[in-house]
């Protein structure tokens, strides 16, 4: 599984000694090739030690973010209610005690992307937001169907440019060719699949407006999946990941770049159980016995994936989860 006292230096925290060599295979897709990583014996940082020539077979068009069946048409929204969901988010956003927004609101649990856009301390709909590694924009597209709207996204994998009717813009380049001044910029799963991260968090200081907020969510070595499953631990996702960090990784990271951490805030769910045992398993997720594709042909009854789904959701407050959101405030 793994040679101690690897050489690899760390490419976070530039340590040297006593890193392990683990060796993990493609499981997405099944292609079963392996892949060696470095776990730094000082930040805990896993990260591919050699990142293929050509990712194009390992980013198929069936790669989730791709796919344009996932985009759902939205109907068109008479404005009444489109008024009625800008107060509500307006005063989940807000410190106000509108009446009418509270009346919308009233037991209706905040959402996932408001409740980043709220942690980031964003209250107004206008602020500018960035979508980094985006795809065809459906967070973008929630976003602006909730009221927000200067909305922009950047992915380098989508065929062209998209400029949606309202109003969101989407610009197939890389992120280091983006300008503009944002006062949120969002990486939903994108990080990981940078080669240069501290690169990457200095291009976002540079696009941050002062004193404000970059969110990224990614997936976290510091956790028990990884630390039960090994090079079975399913969001490893070789060769695509090519950085899996863990909380003192992405300190070193923050320092470096001029970003303060304000806030780590657990999101992972039952695919780390469910998942990897697949992989230990050898079963693919994208095969006709695995639970992605056909529940009712995979190893897991019912009753397996509840019990999963709870302890998901008890490990993210204790921090054993394996993906988490790292708020990281621009000084």
């Amino acid at each position: 599984m793994d040679e101690r006292n690897h050489m690899d230096t760390c490419s976070i925290c530039g340590n040297e000694e006593g890193n392990r060599l683990h060796k993990v295979r493609e499981m997405m897709y099944g292609l079963r090739e392996t892949f060696e990583y470095i776990e730094c014996a000082n930040c805990g940082c896993l990260q591919i030690r050699t990142i293929p020539n050509d990712l194009s077979k390992y980013y198929p068009e069936s790669y989730w973010g791709f796919q344009k069946k996932r985009m759902k048409m939205e109907a068109q929204e008479g404005a009444i209610l489109a008024w009625l969901r800008r107060r509500r988010t307006q005063y989940w956003l807000s410190t106000s005690r509108d009446p009418i927004g509270r009346l919308i609101a009233i037991k209706q649990d905040i959402p996932n992307h408001i409740t980043w856009v709220r942690r980031a301390g964003l209250t107004a709909l206008n602020a500018p937001i960035l979508d980094v590694g985006c795809g065809l924009g459906d967070r973008l597209r929630t976003l602006r169907r909730e009221g927000f709207t200067n909305l922009t996204g950047v992915d380098p994998f989508i065929e062209k440019d998209i400029d949606y009717p309202n109003g969101i813009r989407i610009r197939k380049c890389s992120l280091y060719d983006m300008k503009g001044n944002y006062d949120f910029i969002t990486l939903h799963h994108s990080f990981e699949h940078m080669p240069e991260p501290k690169a990457a968090l200095e291009k976002l200081h540079s696009l941050l407006n002062a004193q404000r907020v970059a969110l990224v969510r990614i997936p976290v070595a510091d956790s028990y999946a990884w630390r039960s499953y090994g090079v079975h631990w399913a969001q490893i996702d070789a060769p695509r990941h090519f950085h899996l960090h863990t909380v003192k990784s992405m300190q070193y990271l923050a320092e470096q770049t001029g970003f303060d951490i304000v806030e780590v805030a657990y999101d992972s769910y039952e695919f780390q159980f469910w998942g990897s045992e697949q992989y230990k398993h050898d079963i693919p997720l994208h095969d006709e016995h695995s639970y992605e594709t056909h529940p009712e042909h995979s190893m897991f009854t019912a009753e397996q994936i509840d019990a999963y789904r709870v302890r998901a959701r008890e490990f993210n407050p204790s921090g054993e989860g394996d993906q988490a959101c790292f708020y990281l405030k621009k000084r």
